[in-house]
């Protein structure tokens, strides 16, 4: 016999067998991404029965779990027991999430070998971004490009390379004066530090050493600050929502790449924070998707060097 509450309020599902009674319960059926549910899991049996509960470790269905415990049996009403383990539960991102069955095993003391099953059904609960209700909408295409009149767009074309050389030939000076010679290290664009950054990464094999959620932490810090430092946008000290959601009004990359980032950022945190394990070819994939885009968002794929270095390499 079974029966399932949703409501706003908690949540919870009843199963009983035999002697043995089972209730799990989420002391609410919606919550924010911000936010924790606190899970209590039950079992209430005869004095002489032996009851054994399923273990509430790492995850459970897609939430991870937390300050998970058993509590000892307590004696309650009719010489029964109360058997309980409780945990605080973390979601990851907005959606509904599902508590999947539990079982729990019971038999009458000294008869370990007719043990008996009591399971529950899943839960649901709804999990809602913090971000306002417009956030959830699908990222929206750029408006295609305005033609400036000819002249004009000359005179942008100049001052911006003006202003370039205006830079590089700033940051010589500075070189100089630091190092006090004329042989300076060549000054690398965003794109080329990051590419530089990703070919230490592989030559670490941290996936090799087992290392799955450290390579993918320091694989999303080297897209983050390329595009920190290629386009100005502060995407390292923002959350992957709060990314995205900024994102959605922005012009400076074509819907494609947009695209892109979504999937990347999505799976890799995937991995640092709801325990996913890529395989191989997932790996594959998001490593290229990273070198992708830093290769076709890259300004100019000709390295900047300062003067000395350059004549040596002619």
């Amino acid at each position: 016999m079974s029966g399932t509450e949703t409501a706003a309020g908690p949540v919870r599902d009843a199963a009983k067998r035999g002697p043995a009674a089972l209730v799990v319960e989420a002391d609410r059926g919606e919550i924010t991404t911000a936010d924790r549910v606190r899970f209590v899991l039950s079992v209430r049996a005869k004095e002489d029965y032996e009851v054994q509960l399923p273990k509430l470790e790492k995850k459970l269905g897609e939430f991870t779990v937390l300050n998970a415990e058993t509590l000892p049996p307590k004696l309650v009403e009719d010489g029964h027991l109360l058997h309980q383990s409780v945990c605080d539960l973390e979601p990851f991102l907005a959606g509904d999430y599902k508590v999947p069955p539990l079982k729990a095993v019971f038999w009458k003391k000294g008869e370990g070998d007719k043990k008996h099953e009591v399971e529950s059904k899943d839960l649901t609960i709804k999990v809602v971004s913090v971000l306002p209700p417009d956030a959830k909408a699908e990222l929206k295409d750029i408006a295609p490009p305005v033609d400036l009149p000819e002249l004009l767009r000359r005179w942008l074309y100049a001052i911006v390379v003006a202003l370039a050389l205006a830079g590089v030939g700033a940051c010589v000076i500075w070189r100089r004066r630091r190092n006090g010679h004329e042989e300076l290290v060549p000054l690398l664009l965003p794109h080329e530090i990051a590419l530089r950054e990703l070919e230490k990464l592989m030559a670490e094999r941290l996936i090799e050493r087992g290392l799955k959620k450290l390579f993918y932490q320091r694989l999303t810090d080297i897209l983050r600050h390329y595009i920190e430092d290629r386009f100005g946008l502060h995407a390292p000290e923002r959350t992957t929502e709060e990314f995205l959601f900024d994102l959605r009004e922005s012009k400076v990359f074509d819907p494609t790449y947009k695209g892109l980032l979504r999937e990347f950022l999505t799976h890799c945190d995937l991995v640092k924070f709801a325990e996913h394990q890529p395989t191989s070819t997932e790996i594959g994939k998001t490593v290229d998707s990273c070198k992708r885009f830093i290769t076709e968002t890259a300004m100019d794929p000709t390295p900047v060097q300062e003067p000395a270095a350059a004549a040596k390499a002619a």
